[in-house]
């Protein structure tokens, strides 16, 4: 299995590893894990098994958010195979520095490549203390360089305690070895307020830093719920509080323009913007709403490389595949109208009250991309919605507005062109 599973670790050939992932990580896992000290091993046999394995985690990882169950259990597992080949691995090799060293390198080039592919920082008991060991074995003492978020100490203490028992070794002296991983520093802390989320959010677009963008919602993710995220600042779980954090966020993940470029990976922002989505108590908030219809209202523009329109961020994932599938011969402008549509479409199906601010959205939108006839049927629509001129109108109330102005609605013929 170990020399038909080597070749695939070329990344063009990887999908093909994804059908037997399961299976390839249990059998290398069982067999490896359990050698005997005295069994002649093969040269390179080491580094291939570690490489396969770091392989399996890493495709299987995606895995893990937002998908079923199921599938989120054979990420676990699979995590939980290369953790235990690690550790038997780095006790059979305790002697041996090359040895280590070689596990120690391939375990951190893939976590490296664990957070390249935007599937977090989220680490599980089993391979954070894997990781402890070889470090600890190795004489490894300064801090890491990426941001992770980290189980419990004494879940990782437990863990080691039950797995090195069984080979004859304590745990008792890898406690500061825990330590010097966990605590480690990072190079820039969450913000702890909304406002000092935004200024480092806008900030990062400005340099256009896409990776700090990526990087910050889903060590936002990655932390909720774990007692380092504690329960103030940003992540207060009140209704409110969260809602605002997270419109934040898929603010900046649903407009990445620099210096009139499309970010290098718009994937990875659409496929963010999708898990924030996510997490936000439903029914979804106007100004999320608002982030959404701007993000397909101003993605189409033919002097610059916006002109796709990107991909739909649609509430609903059939809508997406739907778009996805349409035929090639559509042009960039069909396409950035119809994921405009769908997007309007969707916070229609939220059941919201529509406010001026996300027609004129809309309407900008459709004038962007010369739909005339959509633009007049939006504008009625406007004109008849009788619950967003009652909202407007309560909203100027509540600023007692000096100007003494009111909206008024009335059908007018748009201009032909």
């Amino acid at each position: 299995m170990l020399n038909a599973a080597v070749p695939l670790l070329v990344p063009k050939y990887q999908v093909f590893l994804d059908r037997f992932i399961p299976d390839v990580a249990a059998t290398l896992a069982n067999y490896w894990s359990s050698t005997p000290p005295d069994q002649a091993e093969l040269p390179g046999v080491q580094k291939a098994v570690a490489e396969v394995l770091g392989a399996c985690f890493v495709r299987s990882a995606t895995r893990r958010v937002y998908t079923p169950q199921r599938l989120r259990g054979i990420a676990d597992e699979i995590e939980d195979s290369y953790a235990r080949y690690l550790l038997h691995q780095a006790v059979q090799s305790s002697a041996d520095p090359g040895k280590l060293q070689v596990l120690l390198e391939t375990l951190e080039r893939s976590l490296m490549h664990y957070q390249a592919v935007a599937n977090g920082f989220l680490l599980g008991v089993p391979l954070v203390a894997a990781w402890i060991v070889l470090r600890v074995k190795s004489r490894i003492s300064n801090p890491v360089k990426q941001p992770f978020v980290w189980p419990p100490k004494g879940d990782i203490l437990g863990y080691l305690e039950g797995s090195l028992g069984e080979r004859g070794e304590s745990a008792g002296g890898y406690a500061e070895g825990i330590d010097l991983l966990i605590k480690s520093p990072v190079k820039r802390p969450l913000p702890n307020t909304l406002k000092e989320l935004d200024k480092q959010l806008w900030e990062y677009t400005t340099l256009g830093d896409e990776d700090g963008i990526i990087e910050t919602f889903l060590r936002f993710r990655d932390a909720l719920g774990t007692e380092y995220s504690g329960k103030a600042g940003i992540f207060d779980p009140k209704p409110r509080v969260r809602c605002e954090v997270l419109s934040n966020l898929i603010h900046y993940l649903t407009a990445p323009k620099f210096e009139l470029h499309r970010a290098r990976h718009p994937e990875r922002f659409e496929r963010c913007t999708q898990e924030a989505l996510q997490l936000v108590p439903r029914p979804i908030p106007l100004d999320i709403h608002h982030s959404l219809v701007a993000s397909r209202a101003r993605a189409f523009n033919s002097e610059s490389e916006l002109e796709s329109g990107a991909d739909v961020v649609s509430l609903d994932i059939t809508d997406r595949e739907r778009i996805r599938d349409l035929d090639s011969t559509t042009t960039k402008r069909e396409q950035a109208l119809e994921n405009l549509h769908q997007t309007w479409q969707a916070a229609g199906k939220e059941g919201i009250t529509k406010d001026v601010k996300l027609y004129m959205l809309y309407m900008e939108g459709l004038g962007r991309l010369y739909d005339v006839a959509g633009l007049q049927q939006t504008w009625n629509e406007l004109v008849d919605d009788q619950a967003c001129k009652q909202a407007y109108l309560e909203q100027n109330r509540a600023r007692k507005s000096v100007c003494g102005t009111e909206l008024n609605f009335s059908h007018h013929e748009l201009p032909a062109n």
